[in-house]
């Protein structure tokens, strides 16, 4: 399945720029709409230690406190006056809290210990800490652990980042694959049905029906190509009385639940190894990014085979074949008539 943004070359660049631009402004706003992510320090009257190193010095990723995934982490919170009660949680992918510790206080200051090895058996790699303290004595704050001494692959969550990764990469190379081979049908399906302009304008009617506008932001990125991939495939033009193949952007659902898939693995798995804590805005973008990958994919594979269905409606043109509406016997591949 595929589908254009535009019909002629005046209204084709016009298109690609409005949507390419439409996507950066849609982008941009859907990144300044995201919750910021908590402050990676201290804020209020507080002194925050945890297995007795400062909080403000694991401000960073790449200071993270590193913890064994049997181990434990003792915290401890000094306020300049009383807290009433306190909140902990724990940050995965995107930073979605999970609560671990939640108690009524009635003094300046609280301690605790929390065992790793409860949650571990999960996963490991890079987590953040947040953590709020509420009555005169608020504050509030965050910290990165790194949870380490566990190969990542032999627990759940790398596993199934690992089994996703794969998945994701297969179903967008399968799509490719497929997308990729279809020379000989495309060309039969030109030189048997419509006219090119009669089957653009049905494609065209059938996106704008079921996709409207949304069709044409989600190709914008890959519409940049157009134009030199138009000039790959020769497409447009008229090789004798043959009508010519022009390439579209081809979106394949497989090939985008296969980069969803393989975008979510891999960022799993950038989190189990402590490669990089997950934001949520880097999660948008993540995504975002593997989503260009599973229609670029196929696309450019389905380039080639209309490049070869070109050259195939060229050969069965110069063999003396035409279009169906001339009324005249159309030869097989490699010559041999009907």
């Amino acid at each position: 399945m595929y589908f254009a943004c535009g019909e002629g070359d005046v209204m084709q660049h016009r298109r690609v720029v409005l949507s390419l631009a439409a996507t950066l402004v849609f982008t941009a706003a859907l990144l300044l709409s995201l919750p910021a992510a908590a402050p990676a320090q201290i804020d209020g009257p507080c002194t925050v230690t945890m297995n007795g190193v400062s909080a403000d010095s694991l401000a960073k990723p790449a200071n993270a406190l590193q913890v064994p995934y049997n181990g434990a982490i003792d915290v401890e919170v000094v306020s300049d006056d009383t807290i009433s009660r306190h909140e902990v949680r724990l940050e995965f992918i995107g930073g979605a809290p999970w609560t671990i510790s939640e108690k009524d206080d009635d003094s300046n200051t609280w301690s605790g210990t929390e065992s790793v090895a409860k949650y571990s058996r999960y996963g490991v790699g890079l987590y953040r800490v947040t953590g709020e303290s509420y009555g005169a004595g608020a504050c509030s704050g965050s910290a990165y652990i790194k949870v380490t001494g566990k190969n990542p692959l032999t627990t759940p969550v790398g596993i199934g980042g690992a089994a996703a990764t794969a998945l994701g990469v297969a179903g967008v190379a399968g799509a490719g694959l497929f997308s990729g081979n279809k020379a000989p049908s495309l060309a039969r399906r030109i030189a048997e049905g419509p006219t090119q302009t009669q089957a653009t304008q049905v494609d065209e009617d059938a996106a704008f029906v079921y996709m409207g506008m949304l069709h044409c932001l989600t190709l914008a990125p890959l519409a940049l190509l157009t134009t030199g991939a138009y000039m790959l495939a020769g497409a447009g033009g008229v090789g004798g009385p043959a009508v010519m193949l022009r390439w579209r952007p081809y979106l394949s659902v497989i090939s985008l639940t296969g980069s969803l898939l393989a975008g979510l693995g891999t960022l799993v798995l950038a989190q189990q190894f402590a490669l990089f804590f997950p934001t949520i805005t880097l999660l948008v973008v993540w995504l975002l990014g593997w989503l260009a990958v599973g229609v670029v994919i196929p696309s450019l594979a389905h380039l080639s085979s209309v490049r070869k269905a070109n050259d195939i409606l060229k050969y069965w043109a110069s063999e003396g074949g035409v279009t169906p509406e001339e009324g005249k016997a159309m030869p097989e591949e490699g010559g041999q008539n009907q």
